[in-house]
């Protein structure tokens, strides 16, 4: 599929769209394209969708990066992956996700590591990691995450080197 359409008319009836700033698009129609972008950007601030202070030039590097985004979600097809792939679960998603289906109590897979396993020829590799999902980039869990990842990372190492350490 052809890139998305970057011009500012484009991201502005997006936007227009998206948010629902008026009842119809013909108030964004009747303006001339050149005025489209900062109409769009002074109802969103009316509306209170963004910040008072963002001016046009961050608004619209903004909306072409969620258009980039987007684009790129709707048009990509992952594929199998050839080598081992490591999930991190946090033990508060893990856990829910058993309570929510009663039959994988205490087990793994669960839905979430049965996604992630159709994209790998091998067998998919869970571990755990303290905390939630929204607290695994702040301290203390980020520390503990970092320090799983760097024993799998080395572990990755050790494997690759030992058959031509002899």
């Amino acid at each position: 599929s052809s890139s998305p359409d970057m011009s500012d008319p484009a991201l502005a009836r997006g936007i227009f769209e998206e948010l629902q700033l008026a009842s119809s698009v013909q108030s964004l129609d009747a303006l001339p394209e050149g005025e489209q972008l900062t109409y769009v950007l002074e109802q969103a601030k009316m509306h209170n969708h963004i910040p008072q202070d963002v001016d046009i030039v961050r608004f619209r590097r903004f909306a072409r990066m969620q258009k980039s985004l987007l684009y790129a979600l709707r048009s990509y097809s992952p594929t199998v992956y050839a080598g081992r792939i490591t999930l991190f679960r946090t033990q508060t998603s893990a856990a829910i996700e058993s309570e929510s289906v009663p039959s994988l109590a205490g087990t793994l897979p669960g839905a979430c590591v049965d996604r992630w396993a159709r994209f790998s020829s091998r067998e998919l590799e869970i571990s755990i990691v303290p905390g939630e999902h929204a607290t695994l980039m702040s301290e203390p869990d980020v520390s503990a995450l970092a320090a799983i990842l760097s024993r799998c990372l080395a572990q990755r190492t050790q494997e690759q080197e030992w058959p031509h350490s002899v």
